[in-house]
């Protein structure tokens, strides 16, 4: 095994020291949104990509054959352009002052279901060698999954604002199917033909079943949480600290699977003569 790919194998694992404990805490204190059958809630998405990472994604859109200097520039001319038009320098932008709110954004990953144990893994199939698959397919299926950032306002039941009770509004992570997806586009295409967009609107979250998730989503009008500028840099502040806990599950190396399933060969050989039934006699005289 190779220096780097042998960094790579422990880069996930955890000790005992305070920032390891508040790391093996933070992502499993995450609450994550699920409906409530026979209720609707109201809901913005918040996520959001950097100027830079969105001019970028466009202009690669646009034009496929742009270098990667070319990439470069145009993600540099975006910073400027934002850095400029607040009376800032590039260095001076906040992470919420460097973000695009014209379109929301969602992260894309599929996943394994290993049984006990494994629980959920993201997929490392294809990414490796033939070999390397084959341990991969020794799980279920993968899966394909979507997540998102949520606002969720406080609410009754029909999804109609409690303005007594708003001050618990909370941010929630989002994880649905492919179908759920392409529901969400749909919507998001009606309101592109109506000149709105997704980004800048409230949305109504229906509930038709909990235990599959099945969620139905509709426009209901201009986004709460934009209609205060104050509000706003507030719940933006605390939505770019989930940016990073967006896909719920663990990445795992061929090799930490391969030791999970029980299909490592690797070892000393001191070791594998010991499994292998030898002398113990010598190992037990300090014992």
């Amino acid at each position: 095994m190779s220096e780097e790919n042998l960094y790579e194998e422990y880069e996930s694992d955890l000790g005992l020291d305070e920032e390891d404990r508040k790391a093996a805490k933070s992502d499993s204190d995450i609450e994550w949104y699920k409906g409530q059958k026979g209720k609707t809630d109201r809901a913005s998405i918040i996520y959001f990509h950097p100027v830079n990472v969105a001019a970028v994604a466009k202009a690669r859109k646009k034009s496929p054959g742009l270098s990667k200097d070319e990439l470069v520039k145009i993600g540099e001319k975006a910073l400027a352009d934002r850095a400029e038009s607040l009376k800032k320098t590039v260095d001076q932008l906040t992470a919420v002052e460097r973000l695009d709110l014209t379109d929301v954004h969602f992260k894309k990953f599929t996943s394994h279901f290993g049984g006990e144990g494994i629980g959920y893994t993201l997929s490392r199939l294809g990414k490796g060698t033939a070999e390397e698959d084959e341990v991969w397919k020794k799980l279920e299926p993968p899966k394909t999954h979507f997540s998102t950032l949520l606002i969720i306002y406080p609410t009754n039941r029909k999804g109609e604002i409690d303005k007594t009770n708003f001050a618990n509004w909370t941010i929630k992570p989002w994880r649905f199917s492919s179908k759920r997806y392409d529901l969400i586009w749909k919507v998001n295409m009606g309101l592109v033909r109506n000149g709105a967009s997704i980004a800048d609107q409230d949305l109504l979250l229906e509930c038709k079943d909990d235990k599959f998730q099945q969620i139905e989503p509709s426009a209901d009008g201009p986004a709460t949480w934009r209609k205060s500028e104050k509000f706003k840099q507030i719940v933006l502040d605390k939505a770019v600290g989930f940016y990073d806990k967006l896909v719920p599950f663990r990445e795992m190396t061929t090799q930490q699977l391969r030791e999970k399933l029980g299909l490592s060969s690797g070892g000393s050989g001191a070791v594998q003569d010991v499994a292998a039934g030898g002398d113990f006699t010598e190992l037990l005289d300090n014992v």
